[in-house]
Parts: structure tokens; C-alpha cells; sequence
């Protein structure tokens, strides 16, 4: 018989089982945990929300507040790099040309004041770090999955 074909019967044959439970309530207790969180989260106040649910002029102004202040670290940042003459806020616009070249020029002159066994001991931890998480993350799936998944198939190892 083919393995795929006996896969499908498998499968129709859990659905049917499954299809045909009575559907359970949720207990008591967990019924009103959730009534009660949904509760609380309809009487929280928007600021506290995600921020799709503020009213769109708190929205707009935090947009505005952001670009403001991004102007003004940027300034900040030119003067405290070079020494250039802070330009009134709003008053010039900076081609992108401009800010490529002030970020190529920031980024080569702090990569050439580290010394290159800490770039190199970085990119080690860094590396490191993500072996780490994904032998952990393997390790979790075997734990928490895969023995759900060898039950359900019927297979042992």
C-alpha cells in the first residue's frame, strides 16, 4: 500500500473522530479569567493600547515629534562630529547624497578607532550567540513537539 495513500486514510479517519466529539465548554475558572482580561483591556485608556488604536491626531503628532527630533539629533550629531554650524530647524533640507556621505563618513571613522580584535571577538560572539539559539530552539522542538508529532503518526524511535 502506498505510504501516501495510507497517510490520507489516516488523516480522513482522524477528522471523522474528531469532527464527531461533542463540543466542550471551557471551565468556570477559565471562562471568567478571559471575560474578565477582555474586560480589563476594553477599559483601558488609548495611550496605554497598541498604537493603531490611538486617535489619529496623537498618532500624527507622535510622527511629527519623531521627525523633529530626529532632525535634531542629526544637527547634534554634525556638530559634535565636525564642528558644522547648526542650520534653524526646517530651514534646509539635506539631499540623501548628503547623508549618505555624512553616514559613509561617520561609519569609516568610528570602524578605524576600534582596534580589529574586538570587530573580530564581536562577530565571535555574535556567532556564538545565534549557535546557541539555535541549538536551544532544536532542543526545545525535540522536547515540546516532537514527541506529540511520534504519537500521532504511530511511529517510535
Amino acid at each position: 500500500m502506498n505510504p501516501q495513500n495510507q497517510d490520507d486514510k489516516l488523516e480522513q479517519l482522524l477528522h471523522r473522530t474528531l469532527r464527531d466529539q461533542p463540543v466542550r465548554r471551557a471551565p468556570v475558572t477559565l471562562q471568567s479569567k478571559v471575560l474578565a482580561e477582555l474586560e480589563r483591556r476594553a477599559r483601558q485608556p488609548w495611550w496605554q493600547k497598541s498604537f493603531m488604536h490611538w486617535p489619529l491626531a496623537a498618532r500624527a503628532a507622535l510622527v511629527v515629534l519623531c521627525a523633529v527630533l530626529a532632525k535634531v539629533i542629526a544637527d547634534a550629531s554634525m556638530w559634535v562630529i565636525g564642528g558644522i554650524e547648526l542650520a534653524p530647524i526646517g530651514h534646509e533640507v539635506m539631499s540623501i547624497g548628503t547623508w549618505l556621505k555624512i553616514s559613509v563618513s561617520v561609519t569609516s571613522t568610528i570602524l578605524h578607532n576600534i582596534p580589529p580584535a574586538w570587530i573580530y571577538g564581536g562577530f565571535a560572539v555574535v556567532a556564538a550567540l545565534y549557535t546557541a539559539l539555535f541549538g536551544i530552539s532544536a532542543a526545545a522542538y525535540r522536547t515540546l513537539y516532537a514527541p506529540l508529532n511520534r504519537t500521532a503518526t504511530g511511529t517510535t524511535r
